[in-house]
């Protein structure tokens, strides 16, 4: 979607619009299971399950929060099986069968089960001064560094709006891609403010 913002003139526009109007009806069909409809109703029902055991994952998460606002239970403790047995009678999680359940499926409710409000603090903290540094190159940034940023925006976008319902446990496995592309976008802007335009 952030394609036609670097495609000068009207026709590289437009053409750029209709290839992505292209892929979204294509993604829905996907989506519906146009090309294998005898699939959608198992499709449906495991939605609904995925759904529902998020939720109960979720008021877990917000019962952690509540009962250790300031400390969390500690960083990628949500797994271990102490603070399973200790929250699964208060807020038992019956639809996910799994011995150890990694994390939160949440981004948000995983920084502040791990790190208490002041962590959660802190993470909508970093995501709104990097939005405005790269709003920032973007705006101000020669070509290349517009790239650059719009680029990062949609990494860090995917990744935000994947975090709303599942999300990469923080502390391990490929977190750090998230972690690079915030390094990425704040070298952006740095050459931004030593780069001058033109």
């Amino acid at each position: 979607l952030m394609t036609p913002l670097l495609i000068g003139g009207w026709r590289g526009r437009l053409m750029a619009w209709a290839g992505i109007a292209v892929l979204v009806v294509l993604e829905i069909m996907i989506i519906r299971n146009v090309f294998q409809p005898q699939q959608l109703t198992q499709q449906i029902g495991r939605d609904e399950e995925s759904i529902s055991g998020r939720y109960e994952i979720w008021q877990q998460a917000v019962g952690i929060i509540l009962d250790r606002p300031l400390t969390g239970v500690g960083l990628n403790m949500f797994r271990d099986g102490r603070v399973r047995e200790e929250y699964q009678e208060r807020f038992p999680i019956v639809s996910y069968f799994n011995p150890v359940l990694p994390h939160t499926h949440n981004e948000a409710l995983q920084f502040g089960v791990d790190m208490g409000l002041p962590g959660l603090l802190i993470f909508a903290g970093w995501m709104g001064v990097m939005a405005w540094m790269l709003f920032q190159t973007w705006r101000g940034g020669d070509h290349q560094l517009q790239v650059v940023a719009i680029s990062v925006t949609g990494g860090l976008g995917a990744h935000a709006i994947f975090g709303l319902l599942d999300a990469i446990p923080i502390w391990d496995r490929f977190a750090f891609i998230g972690w690079w592309l915030m390094g990425l976008g704040a070298a952006a802007h740095y050459l931004k403010q030593k780069r001058p335009v033109g």
